[in-house]
């Protein structure tokens, strides 16, 4: 860890490779929670969609 580093939330989100879209709705501190909410939206078969992944999501402020 660098000096003055702060810890910044991380979420497990479902995400479309096409459109570069996250479901907001799966966001999940967990990975097993965040694929349940994607079975729940589209069915236990989403994964079989090779445009679909579950992928980690770190949130950091910045200045506007």
């Amino acid at each position: 860890m660098k000096q003055g580093q702060g810890l910044s939330p991380k979420y497990w989100m479902g995400h479309h490779k096409q459109t570069d879209d996250v479901m907001l709705f799966s966001a999940s501190k967990n990975r097993l929670d965040c694929c349940k909410l994607l079975d729940e939206a589209y069915g236990e078969d989403w994964f079989m969609d090779e445009n679909f992944e579950v992928i980690l999501v770190e949130i950091n402020q910045v200045s506007v």
